[in-house]
């Protein structure tokens, strides 16, 4: 019984909403990729370098998106 009760006042971490932080990895991601293709790019006019922001925001929500989803799956795994 005693176990019992200290698992279950055991605290537990709270959920977090990763919208926002989803938010700030496409944001990141555009920007960085932005810059990038502005830096390669810059001797020629045309607008690629926004295709490669939009693919550099792809890649910073696909990257975030599988970082908390092992987080939460280690996560799930401890309880």
């Amino acid at each position: 019984m005693a176990k019992s009760y200290l698992k279950s006042q055991r605290r537990r971490p709270a959920p977090v909403d990763p919208s926002s932080a989803t938010l700030l990895a496409v944001a990141i991601g555009f920007l960085a990729a932005y810059l990038a293709a502005e830096a390669w790019l810059a001797d020629r006019m045309h607008p690629l370098h926004w295709v490669v922001a939009a693919a550099g925001a792809l890649t910073g929500w696909l990257l975030f998106t599988m970082f908390n989803w092992l987080r939460n799956s280690r996560a799930n795994r401890e309880r």
